[in-house]
């Protein structure tokens, strides 16, 4: 077979195999370009044409694959061909699960694909609760140098401070509760070294103790939301402005009032620049006068919109 060398956006090799018609005459660039309009679906059906394409396919859609999904109603149809397709290239990863050993056996799954360069990945976990060391362990397993994560459970609240002592270059993390809110008295859990986390939405409330463990070794914090209006435990219901400046100096956007603002927290990136000094501010109506009228002297210059609602 006449082959040439090419290299993909990852700066990875890949074979053009020169007998495959008009497709391996053309530039290489090209054909990568090609097949990144082709769908997952598209390129298993044309590895089934002829032992050439079943051959060269995964090689030129690596940039198909750069993301996958994977949930239990899979079928699993073409199940060689599409593990032919995956590996190292595969960067982003949404899992669906509706009980734990599923989750687990999706993950080692992935594992076996050679998918353990995953840098962004979502766990969607419906109506079911996980043993916190043995979900850490296979995330580590899984992607060790993950940056981008959201949790999608009702668990998603007692696991955020395992997901930062385990990832102190995670960047961005969501989390989304499924079901009714559920009170739990949550042990406080430390976290031990400063992290890189820029984007924290956390679709539930903290008491102030978890709040005082997580928050000042969030430095780099530049987006921040957490939906204080059903807090139970919280005094007051409300945490010290003043303090949060003190813990993220860097931060620029904060939402405390998620059930009026969920929509508008999605566009926080917008707020996510060098810019020095808070831009944006939506929080409950129960800050005393006098902490409000500080905060506003001390943000005046930088302040675009603020917003307080019961």
């Amino acid at each position: 077979m006449a082959t040439a060398k090419i290299d993909t956006v990852a700066d990875a090799e890949i074979t053009v195999d020169k007998n495959l018609g008009f497709i391996g005459a053309l530039p290489g660039d090209i054909v990568l370009k090609i097949f990144s309009h082709v769908s997952q679906q598209d390129c298993l059906t044309c590895m089934a044409t002829c032992r050439a394409w079943d051959r060269a396919i995964p090689e030129y859609s690596q940039l198909t694959w750069k993301k996958l999904v994977i949930e239990p109603s899979d079928t699993y149809k073409n199940g060689q061909r599409r593990e032919r397709c995956l590996g190292s290239h595969v960067k982003q990863v949404d899992i669906y699960a509706t009980e734990e050993s599923q989750l687990y056996l999706l993950m080692q799954r992935l594992v076996n694909w050679g998918c353990t360069e995953i840098e962004s990945l979502e766990l969607r976990m419906h109506r079911f609760t996980v043993d916190q060391d043995a979900c850490i362990a296979a995330l580590r397993k899984l992607a060790p140098d993950l940056v981008h994560l959201l949790i999608a459970g009702s668990q998603s609240m007692t696991l955020l401070p395992y997901i930062l002592n385990t990832y102190p270059e995670l960047t961005y993390f969501k989390s989304r509760r499924t079901g009714g809110l559920q009170h739990r008295n949550l042990t406080t859990i430390p976290i031990y070294r400063d992290t890189k986390i820029q984007y924290m939405h956390l679709d539930y409330p903290m008491d102030k103790a978890q709040l005082e463990c997580t928050l000042p070794k969030c430095p780099n914090l530049r987006c921040f939301g957490i939906d204080q209006k059903f807090l139970g435990p919280f005094h007051s219901r409300s945490f010290d402005l003043d303090l949060l400046f003190t813990w993220c100096p860097k931060i620029t956007y904060l939402s405390t009032n998620f059930v009026s603002n969920y929509g508008q927290f999605e566009n926080a990136g917008d707020y996510m620049s060098d810019h020095v000094g808070i831009r944006y501010v939506n929080i409950t109506d129960h800050y005393s006068r006098d902490q409000l009228a500080r905060f506003l002297e001390q943000s005046q210059n930088t302040l675009e919109v603020l917003a307080i609602t019961k």
